[in-house]
């Protein structure tokens, strides 16, 4: 009888050998190992070799394998995983993959148990995170696991600098807004990643591109792509 390793790396293989034929009683030596037991316990993957001699010391050499499942590995899903896409918002998201293709013990569908409960225990995904550290666990049938923690970043807010606006020239003329500095957001590295709004009127308006407006308080809103 021979029980493999429950866990990759593990030292818990067992085995027990039956002898038949031959005249008994037996005699077993384990080479290498020091044991003329029967049975083996707390082994590690690999061959080992008995030699089984009869009471007329005619010996068999016994080859036993004790094999072991591949590595559980659960690593970031970059694809999916991202951080927050704006500083005020909780619309990060977090993924993982697990290597179910390379003869690991198989995985039931409650398998991930998430940091905070920020998802189900039969999904790989979380989302609408709020930015912070968060980890997952990937326990296999046998209870073997893996664990990957991901960060939620926020960048940074958007900020921008109207230019001085000039009055109108007359009343009910119009005069024109501009701005020519924005930075922050995420991976914003140009002038021309940002846009303007004037009182939310629908029309966005590049950096360089002055819009119209009229006396009057406006709501000038800088947003990245």
């Amino acid at each position: 009888v021979v029980e493999a390793v429950t866990c990759f790396g593990m030292a818990d293989g067992k085995v027990k050998l039956t002898p038949g034929g031959g005249t008994p009683p037996f005699s077993i030596n384990w080479q290498g190992v020091g044991s003329t037991q029967d049975s083996l316990s707390n082994l590690q993957a690999g061959t080992y070799t008995a030699v089984i001699t009869d009471s007329r010391n005619c010996p068999k050499n016994q080859e036993i394998e004790i094999k072991e499942p591949a590595e559980l590995r659960a690593e970031v899903d970059q694809s999916f995983s991202r951080p927050s896409t704006c500083s005020n918002t909780n619309d990060g998201r977090f993924g993982i993959k697990v290597n179910t293709d390379e003869g690991i013990n198989p995985i039931p569908d409650d398998a991930f148990t998430w940091s905070g409960g920020i998802s189900r225990p039969n999904s790989p995904f979380a989302e609408n995170l709020s930015p912070g550290t968060y980890s997952v666990t990937v326990t296999d049938t046998k209870n073997c696991t893996d664990s990957v923690s991901y960060t939620v970043i926020a960048p940074p807010p958007v900020i921008g600098i109207v230019n001085p606006v000039d009055e109108p020239r007359c009343f009910g003329d119009a005069t024109t807004v501009t701005i020519d500095t924005a930075y922050g957001g995420l991976d914003n590295d140009n002038l021309t990643d940002f846009t303007f709004t004037v009182d939310n009127n629908g029309i966005s308006f590049p950096l360089n591109q002055a819009a119209n407006i009229f006396a009057g308080q406006h709501i000038i809103i800088i947003e990245d792509q």
